[in-house]
């Protein structure tokens, strides 16, 4: 009776102090915010001078359509900048000095959007939309940019009237571009009374005009966009209206083809992969066309070993395709060489016929019909670089690409095994939308831009070489899209787990993670179309609000403590999970340098998540762990008996309550620990979790795979 008495008063006394901590290191966004505009922006040139000195007007969007038949746009000084923004909420407080200062830092500039979020309180946000740097291909599925935007005096002025922009617009022309070119000017002509509900159309119309003058829609040169964005939130949009930039314009699936009867050459990496191959040819076959529009296509097979049964099969069943609706040939191309899948896809394409090349996986099964054309007819634009689909896991809707992010470790799939019957993050796996890049697995370029870029690097043999090619293609001024508004089935394994389970990928894709950067250093931690107020964990698949507050140099070094016997095997158990997201040299956290071994300044960083399946986890106290250990092998081996311990910092994860059903007080389940130079003897350690009860005996441990490299 006593020790349950006991036992009890501890529990209460645990969860109280979980509590405590849990409301301060929960920063809800509203409070972020609101910190954010009382912020004195000391890191703006001048901030305050800037601000004073600029002459900015604010119009509505439902003034616009009067303005231009009044002339106004005419009569506006060169060096004003005008502010429009929607009638349905209001400007943040900090809204003019972000549009003075960007404007005065950027003035080659004439025309900028910011972010927004929702007004659902007196003086209380929510819904932020952290908006992508200037998207065209995005921009013309939906006007994702919003409630508001800021141009200069001088580009209103030189915008042609409505009846010169009319005489420009070719009503027959079916592009994206001019199909919304002459709705727009459709909208601006009528003298209809805008209502509530069409404002913000009004704003989409000037700003499409705006942004084709700037050209937009066009090439642009190297990482230099023609649009700006402010990154920071400039609006607060009434919560009462509808959101416009979430409907989504008109998509026509029955475009027609481009002029010319373009040839698709389709290259397949396989070997001994007869049965799933066999699929993918098939469903090729069955819906690369609709009955009202056929692409002619080429298929090249590149085997780079197979048996000698399984040859003779795929070259017998291919051989039946022939004649299909669409197919004019297909190849078989045997090259007997170590697995290198650039090399391989290179092979193809000198192979191929082509005007535009679709590299895909043979795991790869198509399952609607015409999508093949809904790739051609974007990377038909001479804006665009790399086409990709969005796959899903087989008989399933579950996501497993709808475009890359490249986030602080590198390039991941967002939204990796979320259910895409949801809309994940304003319409992120729906329509079409510019990424960083996407993946080989189904990946369309016009030969032209794949041969200016010279193709896959075959220095990337396994992994980041699609990576690569959208990089360079990016480097080189194109858009790279993913097509989210169709789906393919992707076969790769759904049970494989992630790399970092096995120490031998995890040390592969290491080694070509760095040729991949040292390739492209000006892409490192950054990702034009995916904000940096974004989650940037690879391994959390949605894409949300970054609530990470704390960065590793803020972090008081921790207190290491040496186990000479080490800690007991009983105490290992696989109901603790762990997910180890970094770890490594503060300094390589933030930037890479060629020299190896120069990583140390700020010490050591470890960061992840653990919990205890089926517990309260508000009782235990969690520290961080290493042993020394070697490889390369499936799995780390331990050296020895020595254990090193270190209490972490424990930090608020709504993403991991978000992805557990049953637990329990999951909501701290973030951990983080910064280790000294000298903290560590030199040498390789793994990274585990010690979980400690607090109201009763129990110590669990769990080590991961991930391993710490200590250098002196």
């Amino acid at each position: 009776m006593i020790k349950e008495t006991v036992k009890g008063f501890l529990e209460r006394k645990q969860l109280k102090q979980y509590h405590r901590m849990l409301k301060t290191r929960m920063v809800s966004y509203s409070d972020w915010e609101h910190a954010r505009e009382k912020a004195d922006h000391k890191e703006l040139p001048n901030v305050k001078e800037v601000a004073e000195g600029a002459q900015i007007h604010v119009r509505m969007y439902s003034e616009i359509r009067d303005l231009m038949k009044e002339g106004f746009f005419s009569r506006v000084e060169r060096d004003d900048i005008i502010l429009f923004v929607s009638d349905h909420g209001r400007l943040s407080r900090q809204a003019k000095q972000y549009v003075a200062c960007y404007f005065y830092l950027h003035p080659e500039t004439m025309l900028v959007y910011g972010d927004e979020d929702k007004l659902v309180g007196k003086d209380t946000y929510d819904d932020p939309f952290f908006k992508p740097d200037w998207s065209p291909n995005t921009y013309l599925y939906s006007c994702y940019i919003g409630s508001v935007f800021a141009v200069r005096g001088k580009l209103l002025r030189d915008l042609p009237t409505l009846q010169e922009l009319r005489d420009e617009t070719d009503e027959d022309d079916v592009t994206d571009e001019n199909t919304i070119a002459f709705h727009a000017l459709a909208f601006l002509e009528s003298d209809e009374k805008i209502q509530d509900s069409t404002s913000l159309a009004a704003g989409d119309a000037l700003f499409y005009l705006l942004a084709e003058a700037v050209g937009g829609f066009e090439k642009r040169e190297g990482l230099n966009f023609p649009v700006g964005h402010i990154d920071e939130i400039l609006f607060h949009r009434d919560s009462v209206r509808d959101r416009y930039y979430t409907r989504r314009r008109k998509f026509k699936r029955d475009d027609p083809v481009p002029e010319g009867d373009p040839l698709v050459s389709i290259i397949i990496p396989s070997k001994d992969n007869v049965d799933i191959l066999k699929q993918c040819l098939v469903s090729l076959a069955r819906h690369c066309n609709t009955k009202a529009h056929t692409i002619r296509y080429e298929i090249i097979i590149v085997d780079n070993g197979s048996q000698a049964q399984a040859r003779v099969g795929i070259q017998n069943f291919a051989h039946q395709l022939i004649g299909y609706e669409g197919i004019v040939d297909i190849r078989y191309l045997y090259r007997f060489m170590e697995f290198n899948f650039s090399a391989m896809c290179n092979l193809g394409a000198k192979a191929s016929r082509g005007t535009y090349l679709l590299f895909l996986n043979d795991d790869i099964e198509a399952m609607v019909d015409g999508w093949l054309g809904d790739m051609v007819l974007q990377a038909m634009k001479p804006r665009n670089g790399a086409v990709g689909a969005k796959l899903l896991y087989p008989k399933s809707d579950l996501i497993q690409h709808a475009g890359i992010a490249n986030v602080r470790r590198g390039p991941v799939h967002k939204l990796l095994k979320m259910h895409d019957k949801e809309v994940h993050y304003f319409g992120y796996n729906r329509g079409i939308h510019d990424m960083i890049a996407v993946t080989g697995a189904c990946l369309m370029v016009a030969r032209e831009k794949f041969a200016e870029v010279e193709g896959f690097s075959e220095s990337l043999a396994v992994a980041f070489n699609d990576v690569d090619l959208c990089y360079k293609l990016l480097e080189k001024g194109y858009y790279n899209v993913c097509c989210n508004h169709f789906f393919l089935f992707h076969y790769e394994s759904f049970s494989r787990g992630i790399d970092t389970e096995d120490l031998e990928k995890m040390e592969r894709l290491a080694r070509e993670y760095r040729v991949l950067m040292r390739a492209h250093r000006a892409l490192f931690h950054y990702d034009p179309f995916y904000s940096a107020h974004l989650v940037e964990d690879e391994h959390v698949p949605q894409v949300m609000r970054n609530e990470d507050h704390w960065p590793p140099e803020e972090l008081a070094e921790a207190k290491v403590t040496l186990h000479e016997k080490g800690l007991p095997p009983a105490w290992e158990d696989k109901c603790v999970q762990v997910g180890v997201e970094y770890s490594g040299p503060i300094d390589e956290w933030y930037d890479l340098e060629e020299e190896e071994g120069r990583y140390n300044d700020l010490g050591y960083y470890v960061k992840g998540y653990s919990f205890v399946i089926g517990a309260d986890n508000a009782m235990y106290e969690r520290h961080a762990i290493f042993r020394r250990a070697e490889g390369p092998s499936v799995a780390p081996r331990p050296k020895g008996h020595k254990v090193w311990s270190a209490p972490v910092f424990e930090y608020y994860r709504r993403d991991v309550e978000e992805n557990l059903e049953g637990q329990t007080n999951v909501l701290l389940t973030g951990f983080k620990v910064r280790l000294g130079v000298n903290a560590l003897p030199e040498g390789t350690y793994q990274v585990g979790i010690l979980e400690i009860d607090k109201t009763g005996r129990q110590r669990i441990t769990r080590w991961a795979p991930n391993l710490l490299y200590v250098t002196k």
